[in-house]
Parts: structure tokens; sequence; C-alpha cells
């Protein structure tokens, strides 16, 4: 018999109530994590970072070998992980998004647990409530799985194990470090190396802080934690060694990162103010502002890059970054100055500890500096601030309330983040391995290459360049190559030459030639053969969007019968009534550049032509492959408006303004008939400016016609 829903309740308020105050603490952690992180859960669309790990993760589950058949350079654990959790769960995106909130709540519960050791549990709850922060600060990151947060994880989990061994020692204790150091190197190498160091430091430190200071007691500690390092990275090993990998293991996992780190040197913010400047935060906002504002600005909320609101934002993001080097200073000044002193030897070696740790975690991110590599190492950053202020409020009779203004400031960063997350990410994509929510332009993008990809054949060998992998993923395509990413740092100079000669097994090639920080420099500068292949062997056959260009074989694009004028040829012989008209080579295409006037008025050039039977003007609107940074100072392409005019040359229409006006959109091909002038001269007029003529463009901005010329028998779909 069933009882009613009041006894069941009555029961779960019971069991709460017989649980200690600190696993009530605990509990209640857990439950708001992931009560909070729920809304995020399918948002944002990220077609590198998480495109890459489920991509080859799905490729595992598949049967294919890490390293032998998938590269990548850095430890396999997470894309192992991921495969087994596919093969239980299935092959979609939100195993992994639900993967990475119990990653966070995990953190969360660590935090509160280390905190505990060495401050009270108010201030070990409003650090671990300030992790939580870090899901909208540092999304997508912290949203979507990835190594840096498991092997954040893992380093926490292995300094609450130590903690555990310092106050009462035990060799089982010390392995289970030790295994915990191994598994962060198998997950994000310069992180688990991190953590060897500062463990290793603190062994030393605390045996140097024992009154007979022996030698042989300090051995067989450091002994014991390189056996249990030693043993799951020499299981994984032998694993790959038998799967014939054990070569391709050491070259990419450990001799790879030798490329990777240079390829994306990213400094520090400077301490000058950007957003009160001529050219607002601009690209600056990109490397050092959290996501969400910055694309809340790229879609037209300007005073995310310049005013005094985002002075303010620029200010609190240099706090955080600045913020962290004080406190490794104030705890290393904790540590001299408590040493001997009547804290608990345990309690003085966590302290050496956290401070290394963070100290240590904060320089591992400095070869790539951005936001957010920054926010990957946060909650090591969280658990050295807190304790350095709570210790320091205890000493110096510091007022409790302090620390609580401080907490509410960054929680009340992170929930203004909130609200621009569930702003900008909402416009959905559905395919068959899951529904995302992105910003209206990644989504349209992604809804549109998913779409061609759907209309492919089965067998069609499709390569995705440079840096979006998730199509593969969403697609449920295999990747024809061993690389599913083509990036600076991830292919090397021998790479280069493999991947050119397999592309002769390409049958088409969804190109992005875009540069950014994600993919800084163009092909032909880190894969130069790979390069002059894809020059010589494909042609851009249409355009899906910006971000997205179709590169068929030579002899598989359907071409124009002839092209009776090419502009770009006779680029000379063109009406340029301004020295901001160029011809340059943009990736595959050629292209006649418009610099913008800054002061908003349309840039022109025209042609006059006598038109014969057949005819038509063929053109693509194209916006610069480097348009990132200038929407990143507020622009985008909606403001820039794109017009070819027709008149024809006779004075009497020419005097009653008769002519024929066709608009166009960045990356969407022109094909405008000219069956109407058969016989008569025209003049063609190009123009690009502002959409509205009464606002300027902000900044200048190259735009381009690609391709401009004038067909017969053109294609006219």
């Amino acid at each position: 018999m069933m009882r009613p829903n009041g006894t069941h309740l009555g029961e779960l308020l019971s069991m709460w109530s017989s649980l200690g105050s600190r696993a009530r603490v605990t509990w209640g952690l857990v439950l708001l994590s992931l009560l909070l992180q729920f809304p995020f859960l399918n948002r944002g669309i990220s077609l590198h970072d998480e495109g890459s790990i489920l991509t080859i993760a799905d490729g595992l589950r598949n049967g294919e070998v890490l390293y032998l058949d998938r590269v990548t350079p850095l430890g396999p654990l997470t894309y192992e992980l991921m495969a087994f959790l596919m093969k239980a769960l299935g092959p979609s995106f939100l195993v992994g998004r639900v993967f990475q909130m119990l990653v966070l709540t995990g953190c969360i519960v660590l935090v509160h647990s280390i905190l505990l050791r060495v401050v009270g549990p108010r201030a070990a709850v409003l650090g671990a409530i300030s992790v939580l922060a870090l899901k909208p600060l540092a999304f997508p990151l912290w949203t979507m799985v990835n190594y840096s947060q498991i092997a954040m994880l893992l380093c926490l989990a292995s300094i609450l194990i130590l903690m555990r061994y310092l106050s009462r020692p035990g060799a089982s204790w010390l392995l289970a470090v030790g295994v915990g150091v191994g598994l962060t190197l198998l997950t994000k190498q310069n992180l688990g190396v991190v953590l060897a160091g500062a463990i290793a430091v603190t062994l030393v430190l605390d045996g140097w802080n024992d009154a007979e200071r022996r030698l042989h007691p300090l051995a067989a500690r450091l002994g014991l934690l390189l056996l249990g390092t030693v043993a799951p990275v020499a299981v994984v090993f032998f694993l790959y060694l038998t799967a014939g990998a054990g070569g391709d293991f050491i070259h990419r996992a450990v001799l790879g990162l030798v490329y990777l780190a240079p390829a994306y040197l990213v400094p520090l913010p400077g301490l000058e103010p950007w957003a009160v400047g001529p050219q607002g935060a601009g690209q600056q906002a990109f490397t050092y502002f959290p996501a969400p504002l910055f694309n809340l600005g790229w879609q037209g909320a300007s005073w995310v890059f310049s005013g005094a609101t985002a002075l303010l934002i620029e200010y609190l993001v240099k706090i955080a970054y600045y913020l962290p080097i004080a406190a490794f200073i104030l705890g290393a000044y904790s540590v001299v100055r408590t040493r001997g002193s009547r804290i608990p030897r345990a309690t003085w070696s966590a302290l050496v500890l956290i401070t290394v740790f963070g100290a240590g975690a904060y320089s591992s991110m400095l070869y790539r500096a951005d936001w957010a590599h920054v926010m990957n190492v946060y909650p090591a950053l969280i658990v050295l601030c807190v304790t350095v202020l709570a210790r320091s409020a205890e000493r110096y009779s510091f007022p409790w309330w302090a620390g609580i203004v401080l907490c509410a400031i960054w929680l009340g960063a992170g929930l203004a983040t909130t609200a621009a997350v569930l702003a900008v990410y909402r416009t959905p994509v559905d395919m068959p391995r899951g529904r995302m929510l992105g910003a209206p332009s990644r989504a349209r993008e992604t809804a549109r290459v998913l779409a061609y990809l759907d209309q492919q054949r089965d067998d069609e060998r499709i390569l995705i360049l440079r840096g979006e992998p998730l199509y593969y993923f969403l697609s449920g395509r295999r990747v024809p190559l061993a690389f599913d990413l083509l990036m600076p740092g991830v292919i090397t100079p021998a790479d280069d030459a493999s991947v050119a000669d397999r592309l002769a097994s390409i049958d088409q090639v969804i190109y992005n030639p875009q540069e950014t920080p994600l993919v800084p420099s163009p092909i032909v500068d880190y894969a130069p053969r790979t390069a002059a292949v894809l020059a010589g062997d494909f042609r851009v056959d249409r355009m899906l969007s910006e971000t997205a260009l179709i590169l068929k074989r030579r002899r598989e694009v359907a071409l124009p019968e002839t092209v009776e004028v090419d502009l770009w040829d006779r680029f000379y012989e063109l009406q340029l009534p301004s020295e901001r008209i160029v011809r340059e080579s943009w990736i595959m295409y050629r292209v006649i550049v418009v610099q913008l006037e800054a002061e908003g008025a349309r840039t022109c050039f025209s042609l006059s032509h006598r038109v014969g039977r057949g005819e038509a003007i063929s053109v693509t609107p194209l916006s610069h492959p480097d348009t990132w940074s200038a929407r990143a100072q507020g622009i985008s392409m909606s403001d820039v408006m794109f017009e070819i005019s027709i008149r024809e040359k006779s004075p009497i229409k020419k005097a009653m303004g008769v002519e024929e006006r066709i608009l166009g959109e960045p990356g969407v091909p022109i094909r405008v008939p000219l069956d109407a002038f058969v016989g008569r001269s025209i003049e063609i007029r190009f123009c690009a400016g502002p959409s509205h003529g009464d606002r300027a463009v902000p900044t200048p901005e190259r735009v381009g016609w690609a391709e401009p010329s004038i067909v017969r028998g053109a294609r006219l779909d």
C-alpha cells in the first residue's frame, strides 16, 4: 500500500535533520550547485574545444586508437573517459555537459573541505560558493566537458588527500596522492607538473620543519609519491604500447607540447585603460573579457566596449588577474612568519601547499593568459585568496563582513554575467545528438553547415578546417584524417607533409578563413604544403557563411561557361574615385577591397559595359577574415550595406534617374541577369557603406567584392 507523499517528505526531513552540520552544508552546496547550473546545460556552441573532445571520443567509441588514429597534444584521460561514457549513455553532447556539472560540483565540495582545514566554516562556505560563480564568468569552459577542469578536480582531490596525510601520516594516503598526480599528468600535463612540484616542495618543507630533520623518512616519502605517480602513467603507456600507439603516445602527449605552447602566447593584460581610448576595449575585450559580455557587445550593446560601464568591467577583470599576485605575496609572508610558531605543523604545511600550488597554477597559464585560461585555474586561486584573507582577518582583527562584501562583488559579477548568458545564448539549433542554444550568429552558421552536411552523401569524404570539429560529432561523420584540428601547435612541420599528401583522398573541404586568437595565423604560415595543395587542387564552390567556405576539387565545381569581363584583372580600367579601394587575394578569392570611410560615407567604384546576350553580373560581398576584431569594437556586418546599381548611359535615362538596385549581404553570392539591357551601354556601380545614412561607422572596416565579373551562361540559382 502506497504511503501519502507527506510521509515521504517527513522521512526526507528526518534524514536531513539526522545529518551532522558539516554533512548538511556539503549536501546543501551540492544541491545549490546542480540547481544553479541547470539553466546553462545546453547553452553555448563550442565548435573548437568541446567539439574536439567529443569528436575524438566518438571515434574512440567506434574502435579508433588515440594518438594512432586520432591526434591530440593533450593527455588521454578526458578522451578515454568521454568515450566510455558515450558507450554507456549514447553519443549526445549532453553527456559531456552533465558530466561537467558534476566536475564543478566536485570542485565546490573539495574547495569547501580544503578550506575547513585551514580557516573557519563561514569562510569555507564563502569560498565554495565563490567557485560556483565560475560557471557564468568562465562560460562556456566550465559548462562543456574540458580537460582543464577535470585536471583541476584531480588537483583539489590530491591536495585534500595530502592534507589528510599531513595530519595523520600513512603510506596508503601518500600513494593515493601520487596516483592523483599521475592522473592529472594524464589529463593536462602542465598542471600535473605544477601539482607534483607543489606536493614535493610541501613534503620537503614539512620534513624540514621536523625537529630531527632526518633524510631517510623524507626520501621514503618522495619515493612513495613517485611510485604512486608513475603507476597510472605506466599502465596507460603499456595499454597504448599493446595497441601499437606507444611511440605516438610519447610523440604527441610529451613532445607535442613543445609545439603547442609557443603558438598561443597571450600576455597578462596591461594596466593602462582600454575602454576610454579612441577604439574602446576593442580586441582586448575578446581576449580578456568574459565571453558572454563580449558576445553581448558584439550583438550591439556598445557599452560593453566603451564608456563608464566598460571601464568598470575592465578594472574588475584586472583585479581578478592581479589580486592573486597580492595573495601569493601575503601567503608567502604568512608561511615565513608562522614557521616555528604555535600553529599545528600540519596546518603550517597546508598553508605551504596552498600557497605554492596557487602560485604554480597561476604561472601555468601565463603562456596564454586570456580570460578563459585564468578562470581554468581560479578554484586554486580562490582557495589561496580566502585562506589569506581569513587568516589575515584573524590576526589583524579584520572585520568578517568585509570578506562577505568581497564575495558579494564576485558573486554579483557572476550574476550579471549569468544575465548576459541567458540574453545572448538563446537561439536553438536542433540536431539528432542534442538541442543547443547559441548566440544568434553562431546558431545560424551552425544550422547552415549542419543542413549542408545532411545533404551530402554518407560516403563523401569531407574535411572541416581549421578549428570546428564539433560539426563532425553533430553530423555523425568520421574525420577523414588523423587531425580533427588543423591549427598552429597541433600540426607539426612533419604533419604538414602528411596532411598535404592525404588531401588527395578528400572530396570537399569546409574551410574557415578567419583568424582569431584560437587560430591566430593563416594556414600558409604553419602548414605551407597543405595550403599549396588546397590552393592548387580546390576552388571555392560557394560560401555558406563567413566562416564556412565550401571548397571542391576544380573538376567538380560548376563554373559559369565564360567570363566576359573579369573586374579583378581589369582593376585599373575601373572608375576608382578613392584610394581606399585596392585589390587583394583573400584565401581563395580574388577581391576588390573597400576600406569603409570612418565618417560614414559610402565608398563606390564603377564599370561601363555594353551588354551582350546571356550575360549576368556575378560577385560575392565579403567582410575581411579579420572582421572579428572590428566586431569587437561594436561593429556587426548588419551595419554594412552592399549595393549594386545598374543605370543606362543614355542621357535621357540618366537624367530621369532610372536605375536598378540590388542589395547584398556578406557571403551570399549575387547573380544579376542583364537580359533587360542587351545591346545597351550601362554603368554598373558597386557601393559599400553604413546601412543607415545618418549612422557613421565607428571604426574603419575592410569589406570586399569577391570574384567580381560579368559572365555568360551564369548559374542563376
